[in-house]
C-alpha cells in the first residue's frame, strides 16, 4: 500500500505536464546504474538512425506541416549526413533497408508493413516529382545533427491479449537492446520511479522509467554485435560525461538529475524479482 501511494502521488504530481487534447507516444524503459569506484555510471543507448529520419521514411508528417515554412528544414537539420546521403539516392528500397535492415515488406504482401512500405514510398516519391528542388536543397543546403542517445525505452507489448506491465517491458527492452539480462542487475523498488513528460514538434511523449542497479560481479561486454537493429551501440556514463552530452541532447539533463542524486544500493546479493507487488494501475 505504501508503494501504491507512492506511485499514485508521484503520478498526480506529474499530471501537470501534460496537455489537454494532445495524443502522447508512451514507452516503459529502466534508469539502470552501475557502481565504478563509488561512483554512479547510467545505461545509455544510441539509436541506429534519427527519429527525423523514421518519421519522414514513414510518411508521418502531415500535409500542414509538409507546408510549414522551416518545419521540414528543421526535420533534415536534426538528420546525420548519411540518412540525407541516401534520401537524396531516391532509392526507395535503400531507404527502406537501411531503417529496417529487412526488404521483406515489399516482397511479401502477407507482412505487416507491406501496406506502410507502399504508402511510406507513394509519400517520398510524389515529393521528388513535385518539389524536386526543394528535395535537392534540404539534403544539400542543411545543417547535419546526429543520431540520438537514451536511456533504454520501448513501447510496452501485448501478449496473450494482455498489456505489459512497465517492469515488464523495460526488462524486455533492456534484454533486447543490450543482451543485459533481468539476472544481472537489482530493481530498485524502493527508489519509486521516474518520468520524462514533454512535448516536441507537436508530439507528445510520456515516458516512464523504473529503477535498477547493476551486481558487482557483472561484467557487460560493450560490443555492437550485442545490440538490435535498431541500437548501434551502448555503454554506461559517469555524471560529467552525461552533463556533457545533455548540451546535444537536451533530454539527458533530465537523466543527469536523476544520476546526480541517486545513492548506491549496497543490497545486491538477494535474488531479482521478475514480478513485483506493485501496481502499474495509474498508468494505461
Amino acid at each position: 500500500m505504501i508503494f501504491l501511494l507512492l506511485f499514485d502521488l508521484q503520478r498526480l504530481k506529474m499530471s501537470s505536464l501534460y496537455k489537454e487534447g494532445m495524443a502522447y507516444r508512451r514507452s516503459s524503459g529502466m534508469f539502470l546504474v552501475r557502481i565504478v569506484n563509488n561512483m554512479p555510471h547510467v545505461l545509455l543507448v544510441r539509436n541506429r538512425t534519427t527519429y527525423d529520419f523514421m518519421n519522414f521514411l514513414n510518411a508521418w508528417i502531415n500535409d500542414q506541416q509538409l507546408h510549414e515554412e522551416g518545419y521540414l528544414e528543421s526535420c533534415f537539420g536534426r538528420m546525420t549526413a548519411y540518412e540525407k546521403s541516401i534520401i537524396a539516392s531516391e532509392n526507395f528500397d535503400i531507404m527502406w533497408e537501411y531503417a529496417f535492415c529487412s526488404i521483406e515488406a515489399k516482397r511479401n504482401q502477407n507482412n505487416r508493413w507491406h501496406a506502410k512500405f507502399n504508402e511510406s514510398k507513394r509519400f517520398i516519391e510524389s515529393l521528388w516529382i513535385n518539389q524536386r528542388d526543394r528535395m535537392v536543397s534540404l539534403c544539400k543546403n542543411t545543417s547535419h545533427g546526429c543520431t540520438p542517445l537514451n536511456l533504454p525505452r520501448g513501447k510496452r507489448n501485448r501478449v496473450r491479449n494482455k498489456l505489459e506491465t512497465h517492469e515488464e517491458a523495460a526488462i524486455r527492452e533492456v534484454q533486447e537492446e543490450t543482451r543485459i539480462s533481468a539476472n544481472d542487475y537489482v530493481i530498485i523498488y524502493n527508489e519509486g520511479i521516474r518520468y520524462d513528460i514533454y512535448e516536441d514538434d507537436g508530439y507528445g511523449y510520456d515516458h516512464t522509467y523504473i529503477i535498477a542497479q547493476l551486481k558487482d560481479n557483472v561484467n557487460v561486454p560493450m560490443s555492437k554485435s550485442n545490440t538490435s537493429k535498431e541500437i548501434s551501440g551502448y555503454r554506461f556514463y559517469s555524471l560529467s560525461e552525461v552533463e556533457e552530452l545533455s548540451a546535444i541532447h537536451p533530454r539527458l539533463s533530465l537523466v543527469a538529475g536523476w544520476l546526480r542524486s541517486y545513492r548506491p544500493n549496497p543490497c545486491l546479493s538477494r535474488p531479482v524479482a521478475r514480478k513485483s507487488n506493485i501496481s502499474w494501475r495509474f498508468h494505461k
